[in-house]
This record gives C-alpha cells, sequence and structure tokens, in this order.
C-alpha cells in the first residue's frame, strides 16, 4: 500500500509541476503577443510615408503597357478594378495621389460590345474629368460576331459621350466591323486635336466602296499627322482622311497594292513603315517605282512567302519605291532578295543614306550575296547586321579589310549572332571583326583615317550557355587593342559581357 500511495503523491506533485509551468507559458506568451503588438506600432513603413509625387510615378508603372492590340485588353469589371481604378481601393492616401495624377487617366480602351450597364463607355466621362488638361488617348473597339444587345439608348448614350470628349482625344485606337465604324459617321463629331490615328477595319463581313465611305468624322483634323493603317475590306482610297497633311505613315498586314496606294496618298510622308503581308497574284499593275521626295526614314518587311506559281515573277516591295530623300532604311529582307534588289534601289534613288539595318525575324532571313558591291561608295555613318548567314559574314569582312571604299564613312558597326553552329558564333565574330577592323585602320583613304568609332558584336546566346574565354586569346587581345585606340567596343550577350 505505502508503494501505492508514493506513486499517487509523485504523480500529484507532476500535474502540479505541470499546472504551474502551463501557466507561465501562457503568460510569457501573452507578454510576448503585447511586446509584438507594441513594437509593430511603432514600426514605420517607407511606402506609407513616400511623399505623394514618388507615388505617383510609382503609380504609373502599374498601368497597361498598352492599349492595342485590343485582345489583351479586358473588358471593365467593376468587381475586380485594374488600375488605375484599383489604386483608389487601397488607402486614403493612395486615393488621392492617384486623383492628384492626371497621367494616370489619359489613356483608356473601351470595348463597344454589350457589358454589364455599359458601364465601359461612361467610363470615358471619368478619365477625361481626372485627366484634366491632358489629351487622351483613346481606344475603341469591337469583337468579331459579338452579339450587340444593348438598347438604342446605350448607344445614344455612347454616341453622345464620344461626342462631348471628342475634343479632348489626341490619339484614337479604332479596331472596328462596319456597324461599329458607323458611330463615326455622325456629323456632331469633331477631333480639333487628333495627332494621332490606329485604324484597323480588319474585321466585319462587308466591302467598302466610294458609296460607302467610313470614317467621315476625320475630314477636318487639322492636328492629325501620324496614322497607322490595318484594313483588308477596302483600300484606302475609300477613307475620307486628310492624307495630304500626314508626316508619318505605318501599314500592318496589307498586301503591296493597297500600301503602294496609301503612300501615294500621302506626298508629304516623312516617315514611312511597311509590313507587306501578301502580294496580288498580277504584277503589270504596279508600273514605275513610286518616287516620292520626302520620305527620309523607311522601315520595311518583305512578304515572306514564295510567288504561288513557279512562273510568276517575284515582286519585292524596296523595288516598287525610288526615294531620294531617305536617311534611315531599315529592312527585313527575305533569302531570296539578292543584292541587284538593294543596289538598283540604291542607284535610282541616290539618297543621303546615313543609317542602314537589315533585320532578321521568323520567317526571314539575311540572303546570301555575291558581292559587296551595294555596299561600296556608300557613305552610311550606321550599319546593322542581324543573324547573317556565315558566307555573307566572310565576304563582308573580307571585303571590309581589302577594299577602302567599302562604308568609308562608317562610324557605328552593329552585328548579331547566334549559337546554334558551334564554329559559327560569337567567337568566330570576334575573330573576323578584330582582324577585318585593324587591318582596315592601317589603311588610308586620301590621307583621312576611317571614322569607325562604334562595335558591338552580340550573340543571343543559348540556354545554360555562359563563355569561359581566355583573355589572352588573340580575338579578345585584338578587339581589347581596338579599345585602346578609342573605339567603344562590346562582345558578348545581352546578360554577359566578353569584351
Amino acid at each position: 500500500m505505502t508503494g501505492i500511495s508514493s506513486l499517487r503523491r509523485e504523480i500529484s506533485e507532476l500535474e502540479d509541476a505541470v499546472s504551474q509551468q502551463t501557466a507561465l507559458i501562457f503568460n510569457m506568451n501573452r507578454k510576448l503577443q503585447s511586446l509584438q503588438h507594441e513594437l509593430r506600432k511603432t514600426a514605420t513603413y517607407p511606402v506609407c510615408d513616400l511623399p505623394p509625387e514618388i507615388l505617383s510615378e510609382i503609380f504609373l508603372y502599374g498601368l497597361p503597357p498598352t492599349l492595342i492590340p485590343t485582345e489583351a485588353i479586358d473588358p471593365f469589371d467593376p468587381e475586380r478594378p485594374s488600375a488605375p481604378l484599383l489604386f483608389l481601393q487601397i488607402c486614403r492616401a493612395w486615393r488621392r495621389a492617384a486623383l492628384a495624377t492626371p497621367e494616370l487617366w489619359k489613356s483608356l480602351a473601351i470595348c463597344m460590345d454589350e457589358t454589364p450597364d455599359r458601364r465601359s463607355s461612361h467610363m470615358l466621362d471619368i478619365f477625361a474629368e481626372r485627366a484634366r488638361a491632358l489629351p487622351l488617348n483613346l481606344a475603341l473597339w469591337a469583337m468579331q460576331g459579338s452579339d450587340r444587345g444593348g438598347s438604342q439608348a446605350d448607344e445614344d448614350a455612347f454616341s453622345h459621350c464620344l461626342e462631348r470628349n471628342a475634343h479632348r482625344i489626341g490619339s484614337l485606337a479604332l479596331e472596328l466591323c462596319e456597324n461599329e465604324a458607323e458611330v463615326f459617321n455622325r456629323e456632331q463629331l469633331d477631333f480639333p486635336n487628333l495627332r494621332h490615328l490606329n485604324i484597323n477595319l480588319e474585321h466585319g463581313s462587308g466591302h467598302w466602296s466610294e458609296n460607302n465611305q467610313p470614317l467621315r468624322c476625320f475630314r477636318n483634323t487639322p492636328l492629325l499627322t501620324s496614322l497607322i493603317l490595318h484594313i483588308f475590306l477596302t483600300y484606302p482610297r475609300f477613307l475620307d482622311l486628310p492624307w495630304t497633311q500626314l508626316t508619318k505613315l505605318e501599314t500592318r498586314g496589307m498586301p503591296l497594292d493597297a500600301s503602294l496606294e496609301a503612300v501615294r496618298l500621302c506626298p508629304n510622308l516623312t516617315d514611312l513603315t511597311l509590313s507587306i503581308d501578301w502580294m496580288p497574284t498580277w504584277t503589270e499593275s504596279f508600273g514605275p517605282p513610286l518616287t516620292h521626295l520626302f520620305i527620309q526614314r523607311l522601315r520595311l518587311t518583305e512578304h515572306p512567302e514564295a510567288p504561288e506559281f513557279d512562273d510568276e515573277d517575284e515582286v519585292f516591295a524596296l523595288s516598287c519605291f525610288t526615294l531620294p530623300a531617305l536617311e534611315t532604311l531599315e529592312i527585313w529582307p527575305t533569302h531570296r532578295m539578292g543584292e541587284e534588289v538593294f543596289t538598283d534601289f540604291i542607284g535610282r534613288s541616290s539618297p543621303p543614306l546615313r543609317n542602314l539595318s537589315f533585320k532578321t525575324a521568323q520567317g526571314y532571313a539575311l540572303p546570301e550575296w555575291l558581292s559587296m558591291y551595294p555596299l561600296i561608295g556608300l557613305k552610311i555613318t550606321s550599319l546593322e547586321i542581324e543573324h547573317p548567314p556565315r558566307a555573307f559574314c566572310k565576304l563582308f569582312f573580307d571585303t571590309l579589310a581589302s577594299n577602302i571604299d567599302l562604308l568609308l564613312a562608317l562610324e557605328s558597326l552593329s552585328m548579331s549572332c547566334d549559337e546554334d553552329n558551334a564554329h559559327y558564333g560569337l567567337e568566330y565574330f570576334m575573330e573576323r571583326a578584330g582582324h577585318a577592323i585593324t587591318v582596315r585602320r592601317q589603311q588610308q583613304h586620301s590621307g583621312t583615317p576611317w571614322p569607325l568609332r562604334s562595335l558591338r558584336l552580340v550573340s543571343s546566346g543559348r540556354w545554360g550557355l555562359r563563355f569561359d574565354l581566355s583573355p589572352n586569346i588573340k580575338a579578345i587581345r585584338v578587339l581589347q587593342g581596338l579599345k585602346q585606340a578609342g573605339i567603344e567596343v562590346y562582345a558578348g550577350t545581352a546578360r554577359q559581357r566578353v569584351v
């Protein structure tokens, strides 16, 4: 019996000790939480103390990067608003800062399809008020084949809203079919401050003609100088626009004949961007090359596909122009466009060309020229060549080293490559470029040193690839010598500098 009593007493003592320790731990946890709460009250958070002007600058980075293409813009949802409306719901300080930043409210995309309460259209009044005196950047779009079930009252309300704010619009992007475009034929619409217009009329089921001209409201836009055109249903001549006052034109996804027509309608262009989507099967209608006296900059994307029929002559867009004022040319050629196309263009244009870029993208490639004759005597100061084929690269550097009349005014040379071929990548470019430029600098033309001041050799790299080149290899030593001679040299990838 004595042993049992002893065990019970010991258990009771341990239970009492556990209770005491538990109570002690509870009190310690409560005190810890109290101290942590007091500490949090004294803590400072920099974001809460930012000056309103700094907060406003940060807010600008939270805006959508672009209003076009409209496929990336979600219709307005009051339950899940995006910036800048989202900033109004965080706290009073953020709301005050957002409402005091007109730049947040100057850009808006509106879907003209039916939405709950059609609130998207009403947002235009709100944004216009909060943008204050800033011109508005507005994108209006409608989905192809959408069910526009809104009432006539809703349609009229939107039209009146657009009329009220039309004078505030400085940039307007439209992606519409013919039904929605009718809104812009209302005579009350007036855009006196419109400077940039982006028109996409690809969607829809009909064709416009001389008797059915869309967008008549843009006849009187005295400040309009810039136009982006993406149309498939009609030709530019059927669009009632102030063509003669345009100085900047960009066409996207248009056939060559329609693009040429747009350029003919704009006699005062200085900046032209053409992206040829497809070529007509006829070629005799193009006639002689179009001469334009004022175009100074051309960005041209040739049609990448070969002619549909074997007996059909291929027409390159560059062959359709004579541009005697051209100073900058950026071209995405196809691998079928030989050097004679470029030679003929330079010969008939005799332009004061200063900047030349050969670009590449999927479906586009620099052709393997048989000679560098088109570049001999050319007085460009800047040359960019993206991903040239090996034969072109070898011929280019060999000619650069041996012919002092090649690119005799060149100041900046930029070339890019990839690492798909183990024997044709950055190391190859470094070796050939360093040798050719060193030899060329040792020569003089009429006693005048070659003016090259900048060399960039950039590789697109490969997944997991990191260059680990010894600084003692000849190619690096040669390029370092060019740097010491005063040439700005960069060789490497976007993330790793080798030289």
